[in-house]
């Protein structure tokens, strides 16, 4: 517990201010460009309908952000073998508490976009603070699960940039850019296959039970139709998320025992 603790905490000292600086952007952006833009462009009382889609846009936004801060501070240990060989925990402790980091990371932002967003449904009587809330911790579930699911893709990708750059020089980056691509629509086709339908979609639970825990507010611009969930597409993802993690740390350990 030591050994995670310490390399949280090299973390959070690391990268806090990612975390400082991606939410003054979002509070500076929401508060003060619909006012900017209201003047430029005479768009007078709409002032909450641009805040709000802003706020979605940061939504978007801070996942790219996440996944850009969890590269780079991959990248800067990838400079230090010491790190990975001479530091007491291990390389899955390691990894881990940088996605740990990343997901708190997201965790923070969008806690801050949710209470932005909901001050301005709330204010404007859109829509009630109990649903709002209801909404709001069923997308932040969703998007630690596909988070979690991302960093392991990107983590794979990562490696495999790594240890083609000893071959391929220069164009690494387009390479493996290309190989994410083609991954990409590969798992698509996949996707599509009956079998893998078929056990995709087992174990249904109805949206309107759904609805029940997490209901649809109809008056907020964008907001989706809640879908039937699957039990067996969730489970299909918890399983391929943790096949694929402990194949990027296998992969990862044997390219530091070959330096």
């Amino acid at each position: 517990m030591k050994k995670w603790n310490g390399l949280f905490q090299r973390e959070w000292l690391l990268y806090r201010s990612w975390i400082w600086g991606v939410i003054l952007a979002t509070v500076v952006t929401i508060f003060l460009v619909p006012v900017g833009l209201m003047k430029m462009f005479d768009w007078d009382g709409i002032y909450v309908e641009i805040a709000l889609v802003l706020t979605g846009l940061w939504v978007l936004l801070q996942s790219f952000i996440v996944l850009i801060q969890f590269c780079i501070s991959l990248n800067q240990d990838a400079k230090r073998i010491d790190v990975w060989l001479h530091t007491p925990a291990t390389t899955g402790q390691i990894i881990s508490s940088k996605i740990a980091f990343s997901i708190l990371f997201e965790i923070v932002v969008f806690i801050v976009l949710g209470v932005l967003g909901i001050t301005l449904l709330v204010a404007s009587h859109i829509a009630e603070l109990g649903e709002l809330i209801l909404l709001g911790i069923h997308l932040l579930l969703l998007l630690v699960s596909n988070s979690l699911f991302m960093f392991v893709v990107v983590l794979l990708l990562w490696i495999f940039h790594m240890k083609m750059r000893h071959y391929t020089g220069k164009f690494t980056g387009f390479i493996t850019v290309v190989v994410g691509i083609v991954s990409s629509l590969l798992w698509s086709k996949m996707l599509e296959l009956a079998w893998m339908k078929k056990w995709l979609y087992t174990f249904e639970i109805k949206s309107t039970v759904v609805g029940k825990v997490v209901p649809k507010i109809t008056d907020i611009p964008g907001t989706l139709e809640i879908q039937n969930l699957y039990l067996g597409s969730i489970l299909f993802y918890a399983i391929v998320t943790i096949l694929f993690y402990a194949i990027a740390l296998k992969w990862f350990d044997r390219g530091v025992e070959q330096r």
